[in-house]
C-alpha cells in the first residue's frame, strides 16, 4: 500500500510539473505574439510643407499610450527620391499613458531630439520604436509620416 501510494505521489508530482512547464511555455508564447499597439500605436505623423532649413517645421505627432513601458526610438528624416537618410535623432523614455503632447504639435527639432538642417526637396519621416514592456519581450514598432516638401528660403 505504502509503494503504491508514494507512486501515486510522484506521477502526480511529475503531472504537476509537466502541467507547470506547459503553462510557462504558453504564457510566454502569448506574450511574445500580443501586439506593440497594446501598448503604444501613432495615429499621424504629419509634417508641414516650410521653407528649407527651417527646424521648427511644426509636425503634428498623434501619438497614444496605453499602458506604461520603457522606449526607445530612432526617428530618420529621409530624402524622398533617393531614400538617403539626411538625418537622424534617437531617445530613450519611460511612456506612461499620462504622458501627453500639445494639441498645436511640435516642432522637427523637438521631434528629432536635435537640429536638422533640410535643403530643398521632398523628405518623409521614419521612426522605429523598440517597446520594452516590464515581464513581456521587446516589441518593435513602426510609423512612417506623410510626404513633406521644402521650398527655397526667401
Amino acid at each position: 500500500m505504502y509503494r503504491r501510494n508514494s507512486v501515486i505521489i510522484t506521477a502526480a508530482g511529475v503531472m504537476a510539473l509537466l502541467a507547470n512547464v506547459a503553462w510557462d511555455r504558453f504564457d510566454q508564447y502569448a506574450k511574445a505574439k500580443e501586439s506593440p499597439t497594446n501598448w503604444f500605436y501613432v495615429n499621424n505623423i504629419n509634417v508641414a510643407d516650410g521653407k528649407a532649413f527651417d527646424s521648427k517645421l511644426p509636425i503634428i505627432y498623434d501619438r497614444i499610450i496605453l499602458r506604461p513601458f520603457y522606449g526607445e526610438w530612432r526617428a530618420e528624416i529621409h530624402q524622398a527620391q533617393t531614400q538617403f537618410t539626411v538625418c537622424f535623432g534617437s531617445g530613450e523614455s519611460y511612456y506612461e499613458p499620462k504622458d501627453t503632447l500639445p494639441n498645436a504639435g511640435v516642432s522637427l527639432e523637438w521631434f528629432m531630439g536635435r537640429k536638422c538642417d533640410l535643403s530643398p526637396g521632398q523628405y518623409y519621416l521614419e521612426v522605429n520604436y523598440k517597446i520594452s514592456p516590464l515581464n513581456y519581450p521587446d516589441k518593435t514598432y513602426r510609423a512612417v509620416s506623410n510626404l513633406f516638401t521644402l521650398n527655397p528660403p526667401s
